[in-house]
Formats: structure tokens, C-alpha cells, sequence
């Protein structure tokens, strides 16, 4: 776990990903780079921040695929009395790697506890293909 400074967020301050700095490298994976995608969430997070609870003191926040970062970074630094946020990425291809990089070299940015964990989807699938919507739609219909 990264250590967060003790510094609180400004109310009504702009979360600002460009105080960040992401160093990476083509990978084998999806986790190379900072997708347009995480920074349309962050904006999403931060006008929704009060209706979702992301303020409430304590929250945990976990992060699917957290590629190098920088959403997981950007809520550590804005989100200062969450209890933990955890970002996970696939430690295949280095991706895991960089991430856990990006968090360190941005540390003392960060004002609540950010975990960087392995999480591989494929560990999750199942081992045989699920059957199409249809084909379980006629079983329960069966039923």
C-alpha cells in the first residue's frame, strides 16, 4: 500500500489527471497506455461523486484493469477519506508492472491508500463457452 500524505482536497477542487506523470512501454496487453475511456470515467466519477458516495469517509474502490494507473492515482488524490482504493491489472505482459511503477513515482500525490493488485479475468472464465441468450432463453421458457 502506498502511504497518502496527509494534505485533504480543497472543496470543490478540480480533479486534475495532468498532475500525474505515467511512464510506460508497449505492451503484449491493453494495459499499455491511458485509454480515452479513463479519463471519460474520471469525469463521470467527479460530477458524480456526491450521488455515488465517493466522499463518504472510508468508501473502498476497486479498479478493474487499471492498465498504468492513472484513474486509481487521480481517486487517491481527490477522494482523500476513502479507505482503500485497489487497482488491478494482469501481471502478463508487464502490465502489472507499470502500474505499480506509475504509483510509486507519483506517491507523494497521493492522499489515500492506493493498492496495486494482479487480477487476470481469465482466471475468472469459465471453462466452457456459455451458451447464446437464446438457447437459455428456450431452457427457461422448457422450465
Amino acid at each position: 500500500v502506498v502511504a497518502a500524505a496527509a494534505a485533504a482536497s480543497t472543496p470543490g477542487e478540480l480533479w486534475d489527471a495532468s498532475v500525474f506523470t505515467t511512464e510506460n512501454t508497449p505492451l503484449s496487453t491493453t494495459g499499455g497506455h491511458v485509454w480515452q475511456a479513463a479519463h471519460r470515467l474520471l469525469e463521470y466519477l467527479e460530477a458524480m461523486q456526491t450521488e455515488l458516495g465517493l466522499q463518504r469517509p472510508g468508501v473502498q474502490i476497486l479498479e478493474l484493469g487499471a492498465g498504468v494507473g492513472l484513474l486509481s492515482m487521480v481517486l487517491a488524490r481527490y477522494l482523500p477519506r476513502a479507505g482503500l482504493i485497489v487497482a488491478t491489472e494482469q501481471e502478463c505482459g508487464g502490465a502489472l508492472d507499470w502500474c505499480r511503477h506509475n504509483v510509486q513515482l507519483n506517491a507523494e500525490r497521493l492522499r489515500a491508500p492506493l493498492l496495486c493488485e494482479p487480477c487476470d479475468w481469465l482466471d475468472y472464465a469459465p471453462s466452457e463457452p456459455a451458451p447464446p441468450a437464446s438457447a437459455v432463453e428456450e431452457q427457461q421458457q422448457q422450465q
